[in-house]
């Protein structure tokens, strides 16, 4: 027998700063609601929910929801949590004008897809998806066009991703989190980091790339604006030195040239920046603004 979300649960789930007034039914106490708890009831489906016109927040996560309910009714929602369902695909999304965070981490979910009504979305999170063997969470692309201008934050960490390319489209992101995953190539995360245009949170710890040598001092001289990677503040004090020891670098005319990177050991997760590194190691020249960012070592 599949498990509903029933009128009665509704009201008992509602936020509790609201309860039905003396003489009012329970439609109508059903269609003023604005905040929805429904966590953590084994649900199977989400029922009656369009009886709740004026819901803004639902909570309906730990469930084991199937499906994401048409509801042409919920206009004004603004976010919705749905992670560690049992959702299979990203559909019924286009009634929600308003929806500004959207949670789907933890489903079945092999494509992100329908947000092409979704012009205001913020926040989208898509982590831990449990994916056939061998395959990666997919994007399509006219969904990702459609919240080019409003999406700060993406969460995919977690689905095997090889590449971040497919994510060019989304220029406004501030906060990207991509951690677990089996990205390689640190000259491809350039290349799509640099679409972004005011990117300040990047995570990309447990990929292959952030093992690389001169990782974490690559995209700092390459992405200026970012102020954490993978958890860790990137100070002013690092940018500054980081960049002195470029201009040192270049005036030097020996390839002799050596520099103290104590500041940058005490921001190393795992790598210990030597204290001396020989010009010819240090792999930034080809990292800096308005020269191509391609990798190799000079």
């Amino acid at each position: 027998m599949v498990v509903k979300a029933t009128k009665n649960l509704m009201e008992k789930c509602a936020s509790r700063q609201m309860s039905r007034q003396e003489g009012e039914d329970q439609n109508s106490f059903l269609a003023r609601i604005t905040h929805l708890y429904l966590q953590e009831q084994n649900l199977e489906d989400l029922g009656e929910l369009s009886r709740c016109r004026k819901l803004k927040i639902l909570y309906a996560y730990d469930n084991k929801i199937t499906k994401i309910p048409f509801c042409q009714t919920l206009a004004n929602l603004t976010a919705l949590y749905l992670q560690n369902n049992k959702i299979l695909k990203m559909e019924n999304l286009d009634p929600l004008l308003n929806l500004k965070k959207l949670h789907l981490g933890g489903n079945f979910i092999e494509k992100v897809e329908g947000l092409e009504n979704l012009k205001n979305l913020e926040e989208l999170y898509v982590e831990k998806q449990t994916l056939p063997s061998g395959e990666s969470l997919k994007f399509n692309d006219s969904s990702l066009r459609a919240v080019q201008s409003s999406l700060k934050v993406l969460n995919v960490s977690k689905n095997q991703l090889t590449t971040l390319s497919n994510l060019k489209e989304l220029t406004s992101l501030s906060k990207l989190l991509a951690k677990n995953n089996c990205v390689q190539k640190l000259e491809y995360v350039l290349q799509t980091v640099e679409h972004f245009n005011d990117l300040r949170h990047l995570e990309l710890a447990g990929n292959p790339v952030s093992r690389l040598p001169y990782y974490r001092t690559t995209l700092i001289m390459n992405v200026k604006t970012l102020s954490i990677l993978d958890g860790k503040e990137i100070t002013e004090e690092s940018k500054t030195f980081l960049q002195q020891m470029y201009v040192q670098r270049k005036k030097s005319s020996t390839s002799s040239w050596t520099g103290n990177f104590d500041i940058l050991e005490k921001e190393q997760h795992t790598q210990v920046i030597p204290h001396h590194i020989p010009s010819a190691s240090f792999p930034v020249r080809k990292y800096l603004p308005k020269i191509p960012k391609v990798v190799h070592r000079l």
